[in-house]
């Protein structure tokens, strides 16, 4: 699905193609009747409008939307994490972090209860653990090949894996996670300790060559994080810093 964003109409606006997961991501990014919001999406607007850029954004399988940055078919990427691979194609800057990512564990609470999970990932051999195709959560935790991970397609199939007894855990944004499973909160615990913390980015494509719009990007993002519009809008979604 693609939104259309006008944020300026002079002849000369750059225009851009941002990419992004086909889900629901609260309070960050999420369909709100017909139309996209969150945190994430209002501030790319306001940072596109300040630069007087035209985009769009395009909502798809998560892992279609990182090979359409590895292949040059995107300029930009919303809530994008970093890693060694992502790095060869896409633009990474300190100053594109749309927000933090707390990677947590979650099962159901009869079977979290029987592990204290410390965040050492040796602990978890002998459970199965459901992941999300084309995520990353940490290098650490990417790379364990000792650990039974089962590849599911969605957040959705994720919590209901985890709710039916398919896999011992899940593993999610623990922001994103405490709204997917707030019906089952009585099921479900979230376990305390974080699997792996991280920013998450609007990251731009190095196929296109995009690292000067991603330095303007970056700068003006940054003051816009000094703003009072950028206090409203995290009032909006009920963000704490």
């Amino acid at each position: 699905m693609i939104f259309f964003f006008s944020s300026w109409s002079g002849a000369w606006a750059t225009e851009l193609l941002i990419v992004r997961g086909n889900e629901n991501y609260p309070p960050n990014e999420m369909m709100f009747g017909n139309k996209l919001v969150g945190v994430h999406i209002d501030m790319i607007q306001e940072v596109a409008r300040q630069l007087k850029w035209k985009f769009e954004f395009k909502s798809v399988a998560w892992s279609n939307a990182i090979d359409m940055m590895r292949e040059g078919q995107a300029d930009a990427i919303t809530y994008v994490g970093k890693t060694p691979e992502r790095e060869q194609f896409i633009y990474f800057d300190e100053n594109n972090i749309l927000s933090m990512v707390n990677i947590h564990l979650f099962a159901r609470r009869n079977r979290a209860e029987k592990i204290h999970f410390d965040g050492n990932l040796k602990a978890l051999t002998p459970y199965s653990i459901a992941v999300i195709e084309g995520y990353s959560y940490g290098l650490e935790f990417d790379r364990a090949t000792f650990l039974n991970k089962t590849t599911v397609q969605s957040m959705e199939q994720l919590v209901q894996w985890i709710v039916s007894g398919k896999a011992d855990f899940g593993i999610a944004n623990k922001a994103e996670l405490k709204t997917r499973v707030m019906q089952q909160l009585s099921n479900v615990i979230i376990l305390k300790h974080p699997v792996y913390s991280s920013s998450a980015y609007i990251g731009f494509s190095k196929k296109k060559k995009h690292e000067a719009l991603a330095k303007k990007f970056a700068a003006t993002l940054s003051q816009f994080k000094q703003s009072s519009a950028y206090q409203k809008i995290l009032r909006r979604y009920r963000v704490q810093q």
